[in-house]
């Protein structure tokens, strides 16, 4: 055989062997990046970065589908439990306490970093709301409107039905509506 076609064959026969190597050796450096950046990402809670970034590991390996995945899923809940928080928080601010105990309920108990908060801040709001609504409770009732003491009373039992303050006033003005009715 002559020795060019010796040279080719032997060419070809290292780019058959090379080509898949050098795809194989792509596709897990790609991997590899995406997944640490994924994983950077979500220990600084840029959990939708986090997320991109899983979704662009996976397009590189079949190994650890599912463990990224539950990784992905994770990610989306806690950047859900941290979206619900920060609104829980602006609504507290704003006064709209009924919302922000809503936005609070949905924090996470995988979310170490928030939950506790967010089950100080649904104490406060209660507290507040109850402050609020007792108070206007009293004022309707000094001027004899006890159906509407009662629709006050009734906001602050819906979000904490054992309030006793709420519950005994409710009592008291319905028992009092009750009279004026008879």
């Amino acid at each position: 055989m002559p020795r060019k076609t010796i040279l080719t064959v032997l060419i070809l026969c290292g780019l058959a062997v090379s080509i898949p190597l050098t795809v194989k050796a792509y596709n897990n450096h790609n991997y590899n990046n995406y997944l640490v950046k994924g994983q950077e990402c979500f220990i600084e809670e840029d959990f939708e970065e986090a997320v991109l970034n899983f979704d662009n590991a996976l397009k590189y390996s079949k190994n650890g589908t599912d463990e990224i995945n539950k990784l992905i899923d994770k990610a989306v809940l806690l950047n859900l439990s941290m979206h619900s928080f920060d609104e829980g928080a602006k609504l507290f601010y704003n006064k709209e306490y009924e919302n922000a105990i809503a936005a609070f309920e949905k924090v996470i108990l995988e979310d170490s970093r928030r939950y506790d908060a967010a089950q100080e801040k649904i104490k406060e709001c209660k507290a507040a709301l109850s402050t609020i609504n007792i108070s206007a409770a009293k004022n309707e009732a000094l001027n004899l409107n006890y159906g509407k003491a009662i629709v006050y009373l009734n906001s602050i039992l819906k979000v904490d039905p054992e309030n006793q303050e709420a519950l005994l006033l409710k009592l008291n003005y319905t028992n009092k509506l009750i009279t004026i009715a008879a």
